[in-house]
């Protein structure tokens, strides 16, 4: 793992944090991008 962002570090929206380093890059399948929604519930945390 190779670190581009140091702990504490200011965060800019789609910042890369690290990069993995393989050994074998043959071995690893294709991601795939995904392209749905995320759904996700507000909870009420004043309860």
């Amino acid at each position: 793992l190779q670190w581009n962002k140091r702990p504490g570090a200011v965060l800019d929206a789609s910042c890369v944090l690290a990069r993995i380093i393989l050994d074998d890059s043959q071995q690893v399948q294709q991601s795939q991008l995904y392209d749905g929604k995320f759904t996700f519930q507000l909870f009420d945390q004043s309860k």
